[in-house]
């Protein structure tokens, strides 16, 4: 009898070891089964993220390595409104062509005369009756030219003197009037430098043009030492 127990006793411990075997290799079998099925999860699968293109900043505009293609057709560029000199010179009907040119030589001479220091050569540009010589009215061409040669004595040396932006704010067959900017930079014992906007009014005399009056529109600056 005690022979017959210790044998039922090793079955029952053989088929519990044997089952504790199974269980163990279930049990890894369901471990790993479920790893690989999580491996090959393409949902689950880790991807890295996509990168945009980064739109690139040069010199303040925004400029983009990939564009997607516009929703609008391109506007077409309007043109510039012309400037003012361009639309001034642009009034003057053909026929005056030959006194716009006339008008711009006479005031190259006069620049020329004050660069050379010649004040009769441009005392002669001058009308032999002034309407208005800056604050004055009703002088005569000797008063301009005492004027002209007082500057002249003051301030001997010419190193600058330049007439730029010129505008012709009206023009008929006998009169125009002129406007222009001046800068200018002479000295003798002091120096006298600046920047004005000057008009010149001109009427023809004789087929000439002559000027008739002479105005300071704008000081922007003056320096005297």
């Amino acid at each position: 009898m005690r022979h017959d127990a210790s044998k039922n006793r090793l079955k029952l411990l053989i088929s519990l070891a044997v089952l504790a075997v199974v269980f163990v290799v279930a049990g890894i079998a369901q471990f790993t089964g479920k790893r690989w099925t999580a491996n090959r999860d393409p949902i689950s699968v880790t991807r890295p993220p996509v990168t945009q293109p980064q739109a690139r900043a040069v010199f303040g505009d925004l400029t983009q390595e990939l564009r997607p293609a516009p929703s609008v057709p391109a506007q077409v560029p309007q043109p510039e409104e012309p400037q003012k000199e361009e639309t001034d010179r642009a009034r003057t009907t053909p026929g005056n062509a030959v006194s716009s040119a006339s008008i711009d030589g006479l005031l190259d001479r006069w620049r020329n005369t004050v660069v050379r220091g010649d004040v009769k050569a441009q005392a002669i540009l001058y009308a032999p009756k002034m309407e208005q010589f800056f604050r004055r009215r009703n002088v005569t061409r000797d008063v301009v030219l005492r004027e002209k040669a007082r500057m002249k004595e003051l301030y001997p040396n010419v190193s600058r003197y330049d007439i730029t932006d010129v505008q012709v704010e009206s023009h008929k067959e006998n009169v125009a009037v002129v406007s222009f900017r001046k800068e200018w930079d002479m000295h003798g014992e002091r120096r006298f430098s600046g920047s004005h906007r000057q008009r010149f009014k001109l009427r023809k005399i004789a087929g000439d043009w002559k000027i008739v009056g002479e105005e300071e529109m704008v000081v922007y600056w003056v320096r005297r030492g």
